[in-house]
């Protein structure tokens, strides 16, 4: 594993001809960017009451004992106790900070709770990333009435700083600074009765092209590609999925290619997108779930709520190999994941409202996202069914590796109400594979390069 400085791009050529929707912002609006705002846009300044202290860098020096280039990172808050606990008792006293999902997990499950820790704004990222996002900020407009990102003037940073709609952020999560990564991840279901299978135990390996450091420009629309390598449960084993998502996807949908090895064969498919079932997940998170929301807006009018102080995931060092304690068979519970091993802080979230077109079709028609502003890192989701119950709750967990310095998403969880069910994807880095790697070989994003790996 590398931990190399990953983002260096110069520029960013997208091909393709469509109508701006939304301009970026004036130059005027822009300087907010490193004074009342931070680069990346969040509020620069403490809260009101100082419990979410004012951002002054992020976490950017290595926690003493880290090896280097090792994935058994050291909690830098280990020492630390909760504030206070949010519980089934005490709920309707933090009622403005909580979103449906977990007042729902409080209502339903006397034992849950919520343990508050002292906010830490750890978000960091290389010196390009921040140089970009301050000239993103008066370059990048989006097409398709916003739907689609327009990348033919920005690159290399967060594209809208100064989000003015909610495709904006939503873009902003979906474009939040990762490197190359390789990540095993074994997904825990546990059945509403509270029994716990394995629904995948998987490697993959996940790019974004827009922040590579062997290039000058991107040659396709390409944002995200993924590739997926099943290594259980049993009946699974050997089956591989090749992911590409475009910034366009009203032009260019999202790619999907399948190999299935008792068929010994690769297939497209188009399918594995929006709300069919994400594999390995036991039927519990759609393809567009996955850490949240990942893949094309194109069926949600997204609307900009604002911004609000809530309880959120942060800092889950927790979920780490060295910290075992926390390790899958203590993290799975039977209703819930350990309240023990989770750590929340009192952050301020950009909320967008999503609900679904007119003529299109979704199993979530409506969601409610939650988006950390600190660098949009990680996320929570309140996603809710047809007849307006609140369907899903779905999670995702960062931390910040500190080496490089930048955030590397950790697990993420969903539960089901409608079936009393959860799946928790990824709940422990279990493997030297763990981390940041170098970017594959275009040669190896091909659909042929999928065959040719295929096994059994």
């Amino acid at each position: 594993m590398k931990a190399k400085q990953f983002l260096t791009v110069t520029a960013l050529t997208v091909f393709g001809t469509l109508s701006i929707a939304h301009a970026a912002v004036s130059p005027e609006e822009a300087k907010q960017l490193g004074s009342t705002l931070t680069w990346f846009g969040a509020e620069a300044g403490a809260s009101a009451d100082g419990s979410i202290p004012a951002y002054t860098g992020g976490l950017t020096t290595p926690p003493p004992g880290l090896k280097k280039g090792s994935s058994d990172y050291p909690d830098p808050y280990a020492d630390e106790k909760p504030l206070y606990t949010v519980t089934p008792a005490n709920m309707a006293q933090y009622a403005d900070k909580l979103t449906e999902g977990q007042k729902t997990l409080l209502k339903k499950y006397a034992d849950y709770r919520l343990d508050i820790y002292p906010t830490h704004r750890t978000f960091a990222a290389p010196k390009s990333v921040q140089d970009y996002t301050l000239k993103n900020a008066t370059h990048c407009g989006t097409t398709d009435g916003g739907i689609s990102a327009d990348f033919k003037t920005c690159f290399g940073g967060i594209p809208y700083p100064i989000p003015k709609t909610g495709y904006e952020a939503i873009w902003n999560y979906l474009m939040r600074p990762q490197p190359a990564a390789r990540r095993v991840r074994t997904t825990a279901y546990v059945s509403n009765g509270g029994r716990a299978t394995l629904a995948g135990d998987s490697t993959t390996q996940m790019e974004l092209p827009y922040y590579d450091p062997n290039k000058t420009q991107l040659d396709s629309t390409i944002y995200f590609r993924a590739k997926l390598n099943t290594m259980g449960p049993p009946r699974s084993a050997g089956e591989q999925l090749l992911q590409k998502i475009h910034v366009n996807p009203m032009v260019e949908p999202q790619q999907v290619w399948q190999y299935l090895p008792g068929q010994r064969r690769v297939r497209q498919a188009p399918e594995l997108s929006f709300d069919t079932p994400s594999p390995q997940s036991g039927g519990l998170i759609n393809m567009d779930q996955n850490e949240v929301f990942q893949g094309s807006p194109e069926r949600y009018d997204m609307k900009l709520v604002g911004r609000k102080e809530m309880f959120i995931p942060a800092n889950n060092y927790k979920f780490m190999k060295d910290a075992q304690h926390c390790a899958a068979a203590n993290l799975v519970h039977d209703k819930f994941l350990n309240p023990e091993c989770v750590r929340w802080e009192l952050r301020r979230v950009v909320i967008v409202d999503a609900t679904l077109k007119a003529g299109k079709r979704h199993s979530v028609p409506h969601r409610v996202f939650y988006l950390a502003e600190d660098g949009y890192t990680n996320a929570m989701s309140d996603d809710y069914d047809a007849s307006g119950a609140l369907y899903r709750a779905v999670y995702n967990f960062f931390f910040m590796f500190s080496e490089v310095p930048i955030p590397v998403a950790g697990p993420y969880v969903s539960y089901d109400f409608s079936k009393g069910s959860y799946v928790a994807v990824g709940t422990v880095a279990d493997s030297p594979d763990f981390g940041l790697v170098e970017p594959l070989q275009e040669r190896d994003w091909s659909s042929d390069a999928l065959a040719g790996s295929g096994i059994r």
